[in-house]
C-alpha cells in the first residue's frame, strides 16, 4: 500500500515467496530486480520518484551468513580468500581487474550451487556452465571446507533455502523501516535500491539489522550511476 504512491521502473507488486515451508525460502521479489545490470547496467540508471538511485549490496551474503551462523567472523569478501587458496581458479587474472571479477564470479557460483544443492553431484552439474570442471570443483570444495568448515555444503535439507529465509527476514525489516521513515526501498535479492539522497539511511539500516541477527559486522558495497 505504501509503495502504490511511488514510481519506479517495472512497477509492480512486491511479494514474499516460500518454496515449501516457512524456513525454506522466504525471499522478497518484484519485477524491478529482473532489469539487466551485469552486461548492460540498465537498472542502476533507472529512477525512483524521478530521482537517481543507488544500490547497496550485502557483499558475499550467503557465504558470510553461513560462516556467521557458526559463530565465526567472516572476512569482508570470503570469495577472494578462496581465490587466493585456489590459484587454478584465478588463471584469467589481468592488470585491468576484469578477469579477477570473472574468476571471483566462478567461485561465487561454486559456493552458491554447493550450499543450495542437496548432494555433491547435483552441485557439480550446476557448476559446469561456469567452466568448472571436476578437478577445479574438487579443489574448490577442499579448500573452501578447509577455510570455512561446516558451512552446509551438499545438505539433504538445502541450507541455501534456510539462508534465503534469513535474507528475507532482513529484507522485510528494511522495507518496513522504510515505510515508517517514508522512504521507498526496492529489494534486489541481497541488495536494495533507494533514491540517492537516502543512501546513508539505507547503509545504516542494513548494518544495524545485520548486527541484530549476526555477531559480526556487515560487508556493504554501494553502486552508483557511473
Amino acid at each position: 500500500d505504501f509503495m502504490k504512491d511511488h514510481s519506479w521502473a517495472s512497477k509492480g507488486p512486491i511479494t514474499l515467496r516460500y518454496k515449501r515451508a516457512p524456513m525454506e525460502g522466504g525471499r522478497i521479489y518484484t519485477h524491478f530486480q529482473t532489469l539487466p545490470m551485469n552486461k548492460i547496467p540498465i537498472r542502476i540508471n533507472t529512477l525512483i520518484n524521478g530521482n537517481p538511485i543507488v544500490e547497496v549490496d550485502y557483499k558475499a551474503n550467503h557465504l558470510r551468513m553461513a560462516i556467521a551462523s557458526k559463530g565465526k567472523h567472516p572476512p569482508s569478501d570470503p570469495y577472494l580468500e578462496i581465490l587466493d587458496a585456489v590459484p587454478e581458479a584465478n588463471k584469467l587474472t589481468d592488470p585491468t581487474g576484469a578477469a579477477e571479477a570473472k574468476t571471483r564470479e566462478r567461485v561465487k557460483q561454486f559456493v552458491t550451487r554447493s550450499i543450495g544443492s542437496t548432494n555433491e553431484e547435483t552441485a557439480f552439474n550446476a557448476c559446469k556452465e561456469h567452466r568448472i570442471n571436476r578437478e577445479l570443483f574438487n579443489k574448490l570444495k577442499d579448500e573452501t571446507q578447509k577455510l570455512y568448515p561446516d558451512i552446509g555444503f551438499f545438505n539433504p535439507v538445502s541450507f541455501g533455502t534456510v539462508l534465503q529465509s534469513f535474507e528475507g527476514k532482513i529484507a522485510r525489516q528494511i522495507l518496513l523501516n522504510g515505510v515508517e521513515a517514508g522512504i521507498p526501498a526496492l529489494p534486489i535479492h541481497d541488495a536494495f535500491a533507494v533514491e540517492e539522497q537516502h543512501c546513508d539511511w539505507l547503509v545504516e539500516q542494513m548494518k544495524s539489522i545485520w548486527n541484530q541477527n549476526f555477531s559480526c559486522d556487515a560487508a556493504i558495497e554501494i553502486t552508483r550511476v557511473s
